[in-house]
Parts: structure tokens; sequence; C-alpha cells
């Protein structure tokens, strides 16, 4: 709220400023220091219409008004608050998932027509990431804040164990046997995908798409079992998500963890329809290393789902 009333006393010229607004003495506002005299000003103009109009997606407007939507309609969903007055919530939580639905796939449409294409800024605008692709960053900044989401709920659901007088016995619920080769298999899909990002760099583009289906496959039959999984223990143990601390916690993790797997799955879908478009290069295969960096972010936390939830 602090901020919404600056912003809206600083938009009506109520608050006097100046270049320096904060009398800060650090080079970048120091006229001089950070970039000499006349630099900028010799420097082209990388704003201009020119260097941005095949960036014409509104994509990422629609998936943000997307996940807006859904949160909203979680917030208010009566299972969610126990309320039922705010039942109302539900309509809205499944229109923000067809609202995200459309936006990813037409995301991915707009990528195959080049609409995302915008051109490198000059060496000055990109410091201090230089030579860092800023698709790449962009992914690490992702999975640092999924490092945080997975971080806090595995720390959480370790605090409820520490605390709990009871707690099921490992393999009395959770089959090691099944939890040990869905393992494997996801292991598995890492060496596979990291397989597709070497076909790609030497130009394969039948290597990028046999080994980009096998991840597939591999990923697919990692939800497959996990699906058998849960319906035998729905339905012939009795363990649902409100059997307690023991199944609200394994259900709502590793659900999380499945829904990461099947965003993985379309991501994979798109790589394949994208290289047999012929757009998967050489020169041109950024799409396979960042799907690699976050498949494999996907196996890391499977690995310390595997132990907590099955051997412990």
């Amino acid at each position: 709220m602090l901020f919404l009333a600056n912003l809206l006393i600083a938009a009506s010229g109520k608050i006097p400023s100046n270049s320096n607004p904060w009398h800060a003495i650090t080079p970048e506002w120091v006229p001089g220091v950070f970039a000499p005299a006349g630099l900028l000003e010799s420097m082209p103009n990388t704003s201009s219409s020119s260097a941005h109009h095949q960036h014409t997606s509104q994509r990422p407007l629609s998936l943000a008004a997307g996940a807006a939507v859904t949160l909203t309609g979680l917030a208010l969903s009566s299972w969610k608050l126990g309320l039922p007055f705010l039942g109302i919530g539900n309509p809205f939580f499944f229109a923000g998932l067809a609202l995200v639905a459309w936006s990813v796939i037409g995301w991915a449409h707009d990528d195959l027509l080049g609409k995302f294409k915008v051109p490198d800024e000059e060496r000055g605008e990109r410091w201090p990431s230089i030579s860092f692709p800023k698709m790449k960053l962009g992914v690490w900044t992702f999975l640092a804040s999924e490092v945080l989401v997975f971080g806090s709920i595995l720390s959480s659901y370790l605090y409820v164990r520490a605390f709990s007088e009871t707690w099921p016995a490992p393999g009395s619920i959770h089959s090691i046997t099944i939890g040990t080769i869905n393992t494997i298999v996801l292991l598995s899909s890492s060496l596979t995908a990291l397989l597709a990002l070497r076909a790609a760099r030497n130009g394969n583009v039948r290597g990028v798409l046999s080994w980009i289906g096998i991840t597939f496959a591999l990923g697919s039959t990692f939800l497959a079992v996990k699906g058998f999984e849960w319906y035998d223990l729905t339905y012939n143990l009795k363990f649902t998500p409100q059997s307690g601390l023991p199944g609200s916690t394994y259900f709502f993790i590793v659900g999380l963890h499945g829904a990461h797997v099947f965003a993985g799955l379309m991501v994979m879908l798109y790589i394949l329809r994208k290289a047999l478009a012929g757009k998967i290069t050489r020169e041109n295969h950024q799409v396979v290393e960042l799907f690699g960096l976050y498949w494999s972010f996907v196996d890391i936390v499977w690995i310390f789902i595997f132990p907590l939830f099955y051997l412990m």
C-alpha cells in the first residue's frame, strides 16, 4: 500500500525529484563515473521501434492474467478455505486454468512464428550480462524461485514429521518397489535429455527427435506409474489427501512434482514440433538446452522426494 501511495503521489507531480533523487554516491548515479561523458550519446539508439517491432506477442500478458485468475479462484474455493459462501471461486479457478492453457499454446505458436525475436542490445546496454544469454538467465532465475518453493514445502514436511507422534512405517503404505522403478525411469530420462542436447549441438535433427521422443516416453511412463500408484492408494488402501498429515503432505508434494513433470512433457511436444519445422539447428538450439536445465531440476527434486516418502 505504501508503494501504491508513493506511485500515485509521484504521478500527481507533488514530489519533486532530480536525476539523483536518493543522493547516492555509487558509480551508476554519479555523472561521468559509470559512463564517460558523451558515451551514451554516441551509442546507437537501441530503443527505436525498428529494434522491437518483431516482439508482437501478447501471450505473456494473457499468461499473467490467467495465473492471477487461477490463484484468485484457488483462494476463494470452498475446499481451500472451508467457507461455503466462498464457493464461487471454483469457476474462476477453472477459467484461469483455461486461460493459462490457451496462453501457453499460443506462446509456442507465436515463438514458432518468430514473434519473440528481438535483436541483441549493444555491449554497453547488456552489462553485466555481456556474454550471458538473457533467456538462460531467465530460466536460472525461474529455477531459483522453484528451489524456494520446493525447499519450503519439503522443510515444512520435515518439520511435521519431526513433531508427529506417529507416522506410517516405511513400506507400509508407499511401495518401495514402485518408487524405485519410477526413480530409475526419471533419472534415465535425464540422460536421454542430455543426449538430445548433444545431438542438437551437432546439428543432428534426427537425433534430437529420437532422444526427445525417448525422454517424453520415459516421462510419460513416470506419470503413468504414479497414476497407477495413486489409484491403488486411493481405492485399495483408502489412503487419500484426507488421511491426516501423511496423506495431505504426500499428495500435495508428490502431486506438485507430477505437475512439473507434466509441464516438461508439454515442453517436449513443443520441441518436437519445432524440430520438425526445421527450427532447431547447430546454431539455434537454445530451447533444448534450457529444457535440459528444467528437466534436470525436476529429477533433482525427485531425488529428495523419493527417500523422504518411501524410505523414511
